[in-house]
Order: structure tokens, then sequence, then C-alpha cells
């Protein structure tokens, strides 16, 4: 288990890659892929102002699909800022 924040992302990103397969659901991949992406560019520094800014837009979504997006990306971000807090509390 890694015990620095670059380490720890890196883990997550090889899982949720592990969990993809080219039998999987579109959504399923989709869900996956976007998570991927928030966390390789992320800057830590706007992280809270992400947060606010995907919170705000899932309230404006018009779709499914937009929704389901918009929930993947909140996911990896709030992911990503319990992992720092807890490293942060470490």
């Amino acid at each position: 288990m890694s015990t620095t924040l670059d380490g720890v992302i890196q883990d997550r990103i090889s899982f949720l890659q592990e969990q993809l397969g080219a039998e999987d659901d579109p959504a399923y991949i989709r869900t996956f892929r976007t998570q991927i992406k928030i966390l390789q560019n992320t800057q830590l520094d706007r992280l809270e102002e992400l947060i606010t800014i995907r919170r705000n837009d899932l309230q404006a979504c018009k779709n499914a699909i937009e929704t389901e997006n918009v929930f993947a990306e909140l996911d990896a971000l709030e992911w990503l800022q319990r992992q720092a807090q807890r490293l942060a509390d470490a």
C-alpha cells in the first residue's frame, strides 16, 4: 500500500484499469475511464473548487448520460479529497 498521494492515485488508477473488460457495458467502461482521466489530470490546489463546480453541474444535468458523467467525475474528486486528507492527517 502506497504512503504518498501520487502512489495512492496510481494504485487507484491501476485498480480501475483492471476492472475494465471488453465485454463490459459501455456505460460501465465510460464511468471508469472518466474516473481515471480525473485522477490523472486534477490539480490538487483546485480540488475544492472542482468539487463545488461538479456538485452545481449535477443539479443542472438534463439527461442520464450527462448525469452519469458528472457523478463519475464527482466520485473521483471526492475520493481524491478523502485520500489527500487521510495522508495529511497521518
